[in-house]
C-alpha cells in the first residue's frame, strides 16, 4: 500500500463522516462537536488532580486512578453538555422540521461539523497505525501520505499542547520507542520523519545524560568519562541523519557505521563505540541502554575515558540521543 492509498482511505472516511453529518444536519452535528469539546477539555483539565485524589484511596493502582479520572470526567462532561447545549436545542430543532427551505439548508451545512468530526477520528484511528507501521512495512507509505502525516503532526501538537504525554509514557515505552539497538545489529523503521528545521541540539540534555553515566560508573569504582567535545558534532550530524531519513540504527547507507564517522571527522582513537537512544526525556533514554547488556557493557567499560554526548530534540518526537566513547 502506497502513501496516496493511504490518503485516499482517509478521504473517503472524512466524505463519509461528511455525509453522517449531513443526514444529522448542522445545527445537531455542530452541537455535538461543542459537547465533544467540553468533554474533552473537562477531561484534560481535570484527570491530573482527580487521579491524584483517587490514588490516595486503598488498593487502586495509579495507572486504574488515572483511567477512572478520564472516565468520571467524561461522565460529568456528558450531564454538562446536554443539560447546556441538547435540552436547550430541542424547540430550535422543531422549528426546523417546520421549514422545509431551512431544514435542508441545515443539513447540506451539516456536511462541514461532520466532515471536522471525520478528520477527528481519523487522526485517532491514525495514531496506532503509526506505531505499528514498521512491524507492518508501512513506514515509508506512511511517510508519502500527506493527508495521514498531517492528521497525525495534529496527534503529536495536541499531546504537547494537552501535556498528557506522561499518561501515554508507559504505552510509548513499550509500543513506539524503539529498543537500543547494539553495534552490528539491524536498524529499525521509524513511522515518521523529521525535518532538520525542526530540530535542534539540546546542551542541557547531554550535560544531563552524561552526569547519570558518570553516576554509574562511580556506582561500580570506574573513573568518570571525560566531556569530548570533538565527538558531539559526529553524534549530532547522526542524530539529524536519523530523524530526516526515518530510521534508527548504527549503520548509515550515507555516512556507514561509527567507525567510519569518527574517521571522516579525523577523531583518532584505538578502542571506541557508540550507544544511540530514542526517548521522550533522558532518565527513560538512561533506563532503557543500562537495561540493555550491550549498551550498559559500554558505559561501564573500564577502556572509555571520553564520551559526547549528542542529543537533538524533535519539538513533538522527543530525544534522538547518540553516545559517542573513545580512548
Amino acid at each position: 500500500m502506497g502513501g496516496q492509498a493511504i490518503d485516499l482511505i482517509v478521504m473517503g472516511f472524512v466524505a463519509l463522516a461528511a455525509i453522517v453529518g449531513m443526514g444529522f444536519g448542522a445545527l445537531r452535528a455542530t452541537s455535538g462537536l461543542i459537547c465533544t469539546g467540553i468533554i474533552v477539555t473537562l477531561m484534560l483539565l481535570g484527570y491530573a488532580p482527580l487521579a491524584t485524589t483517587l490514588a490516595r484511596l486503598p488498593g487502586l493502582n495509579p495507572r486504574v486512578t488515572t483511567i477512572l479520572a478520564f472516565g468520571l470526567l467524561a461522565i460529568v462532561g456528558q450531564v454538562i453538555a446536554v443539560l447546556t447545549f441538547q435540552r436547550p436545542l430541542g424547540p430550535l430543532l422543531g422549528l426546523l422540521g417546520q421549514r422545509r427551505g431551512l431544514r435542508r439548508l441545515d443539513r447540506l451545512l451539516g456536511a462541514v461539523p461532520g466532515a471536522i468530526v471525520g478528520c477527528l477520528l481519523a487522526g485517532l484511528l491514525l495514531a496506532p497505525l503509526a506505531v505499528a507501521a514498521p512491524a507492518l512495512g508501512l513506514g515509508p507509505a506512511l511517510r508519502e501520505a500527506r493527508l495521514a502525516s498531517l492528521l497525525l503532526e495534529g496527534d503529536a501538537r495536541f499531546l504537547q499542547m494537552a501535556r498528557i504525554r506522561p499518561l501515554l509514557q508507559t504505552a510509548a515505552d513499550t509500543l513506539a520507542l524503539p529498543s537500543p539497538v547494539n553495534e552490528g545489529e539491524a536498524g529499525r523503521e521509524l513511522p515518521f520523519s523529521v525535518a532538520a528545521t525542526e530540530l535542534a541540539p539540546d546542551p542541557a540534555a547531554e550535560a544531563q545524560i552524561l552526569a547519570l553515566v558518570n553516576e554509574e560508573r562511580a556506582r561500580v569504582g570506574l573513573p568518570a568519562l571525560e566531556f569530548d567535545r570533538a565527538l558531539v558534532p559526529v553524534g549530532h550530524a547522526h542524530a539529524v541523519e536519523m530523524f530526516e531519513r526515518g530510521y534508527f540504527a548504527h549503520e548509515s547507507q550515507v555516512t556507514g557505521d561509527p567507525f567510519d564517522r569518527l574517521a571522516d571527522a579525523n577523531i583518532a582513537y584505538l578502542t571506541a563505540g557508540e550507544n544511540l537512544a530514542f526517548a521522550p526525556d533522558v532518565v527513560t533514554a538512561h533506563r532503557g541502554l543500562m537495561d540493555s547488556p550491550g549498551h550498559r557493557a559500554n558505559i561501564l567499560s573500564p577502556k572509555f575515558g571520553r564520551a559526547g554526548m549528542a542529543v537533538i530534540r524533535s519539538r513533538y518526537h522527543g530525544l534522538m540521543i547518540v553516545q559517542l566513547f573513545r580512548n
